[in-house]
């Protein structure tokens, strides 16, 4: 077992100062990202419609929000954007099939939400 001698009121502010980057930073969990509301095609499509999509998100604790969707087909011109367009499948895609969009808001300390919808093509 180590044993640290501080002398002084500055010895013991340099000895944490030198630990800063050893110490774990604690994240509350229950402060992460919440999805208010999101935007997307209520049950079906046509086939090579473009949907405008849309997610709105709070953070408790003010963290900086990043955005991210996902489509098992069709296309998302920025799946980084907070207000994506999606082009709904055309080709090889058959009738009456479904895909599946989702989203995920993430804040600067992992925490996340995500929502998940299934869309029909028509």
């Amino acid at each position: 077992m180590r044993r640290f001698r501080l002398v002084g009121g500055l010895g013991l502010a340099a000895w944490l100062a030198g630990c800063a980057g050893a110490l774990p930073l604690l994240v509350d969990p229950t402060k992460g990202p919440h999805i208010t509301s999101w935007q997307v095609p209520a049950t079906f499509v046509h086939a090579g419609a473009t949907v405008n999509l849309g997610v709105a998100a709070t953070s408790p604790d003010s963290s900086p929000i990043t955005y991210r969707w996902q489509a098992s087909a069709g296309v998302l011109n920025d799946p980084y954007a907070q207000y994506p367009v999606w082009v709904a499948p055309t080709n090889g895609f058959s009738t009456n099939g479904f895909v599946s969009l989702s989203v995920q808001v993430r804040d600067d300390k992992g925490r996340m939400d995500t929502r998940q919808a299934q869309v029909s093509i028509q």
